[in-house]
């Protein structure tokens, strides 16, 4: 969301706007700041910590009222990312009482809310608060983006009827496309150097249990169908995560390599030494997914999932070889279809970049956000 936030500041920033954004702080002190102005370093966005409870929230709203000239307020929100374990409803009232006062309010739902459930009961209070967070917070806004067509369904039944309008936002890519093929090649002999006709597969993500698990089924599997083949772990934690793969199967250490951290542009690199990348998602892809979003900006090969989540267009693009999760041979046996020829990966990378520019073009999302004003 990070990621997103900055994108979406960059964006109105170019168009000539003046940007001002506001970020949770996390250093856990007080920061009563001074009234946000106009100046700052001519990028046209300036950036400011705040805290969102009462105080907090006194703070912002006197920043807000410094600003001259009308005002939109867009919220990128998940129930979480602003404290009080989730639960912080009066921000949510705040948020409603902005828009009441004349502000043109709009929410990014990145999220809607925790699910209900019967293992930990008493998560279900959590969930229960999050629905009462999102109701009002669809009653502030005029405008309610969505991070994938699938959150609607789960929304639709708590707002009012013809109000707030709800949009799809789709999220570009976060990572630039860098163009050096000289050391992207440079890149991948260091990591399959004296292997003959060798495939390098991938993924790119954070390594959280959701995906790690199926993953440290998966990488076996794979390599020891491709005996040519290597695997490239990329992104945060990715060192970590290789280390327990090698332990745990020792007779492919040889053939597991991770990036760990990376700076944009070498994560750029990194993903082009690829061949064919696998995301398994439990709940399937989706649009709000930016890693998958990166991959396809890249035009990368990319085997992934169907869910309970996935939008219908991705089965009619064929941007992705779709599988279900609970395949694990299905998925291994797309992986080998994908990378059985330079022609095969051509193809996939091909349609994964077409789909990219005619769905998640950063023009796509600066039409979304330039919805007419009052």
């Amino acid at each position: 969301m990070g990621d997103f936030s900055a994108t979406v500041a960059h964006l109105l920033a170019s168009d000539g706007g003046q940007v001002f954004v506001w970020t949770p702080n996390s250093t856990g002190k007080s920061d009563p700041g001074e009234p946000a102005s106009p100046d700052g370093d001519g990028s046209g966005i300036r950036t400011r910590r705040a805290d969102f409870d009462r105080a907090g929230l006194i703070r912002l709203g006197t920043q807000l009222d410094a600003l001259a000239g009308p005002k939109r307020i867009l919220i990128q929100y998940v129930p979480n990312a602003f404290g009080f374990r989730g639960m912080n409803l009066p921000f949510c009232d705040w948020v409603r009482r902005r828009q009441t006062a004349g502000d043109d309010v709009r929410v990014v739902f990145h999220e809607p809310f925790f699910y209900f459930g019967f293992t930990k009961p008493h998560r279900n209070v959590l969930a229960m608060v999050q629905r009462l967070m999102a109701w009002t917070l669809m009653r502030g806004a005029r405008i309610v983006y969505l991070s994938t067509p699938t959150w609607e369904r789960y929304l639709r039944p708590y707002s009012k009827p013809g109000n707030p309008r709800f949009v799809w936002l789709p999220l570009p890519a976060t990572l630039p496309v860098v163009s050096d093929p000289a050391e992207v090649a440079n890149r991948r002999l260091r990591r399959i150097e004296g292997v003959a006709a060798g495939i390098l597969l991938g993924h790119f993500g954070t390594y959280g249990s959701d995906i790690a698990i199926p993953l440290e089924t998966l990488i076996p599997r794979l390599l020891d169908a491709r005996p040519a083949a290597h695997f490239l772990l990329l992104g945060r934690r990715s060192d970590l995560f290789c280390k327990e793969m090698r332990e745990r199967v020792p007779r492919h250490a040889a053939r597991l390599h991770a990036t760990g951290d990376l700076s944009p542009e070498e994560a750029s690199l990194d993903l082009q030494t690829c061949d064919v990348l696998l995301q398994p998602y439990p709940d399937g892809v989706t649009a709000r997914r930016t890693s998958l979003i990166n991959l396809l900006a890249h035009g990368s090969a990319v085997v992934t999932t169907e869910g309970l989540l996935t939008e219908h267009f991705w089965k009619e693009s064929k941007a992705c070889l779709l599988r279900d999760p609970r395949d694990e041979t299905g998925l291994i046996d797309a992986v080998v279809e994908a990378a059985s020829s330079q022609t095969s990966i051509k193809l996939w990378g091909g349609r994964a970049k077409a789909f990219h520019d005619k769905t998640f073009h950063p023009n796509r999302l600066r039409q979304s956000l330039a919805l007419e004003a009052r």
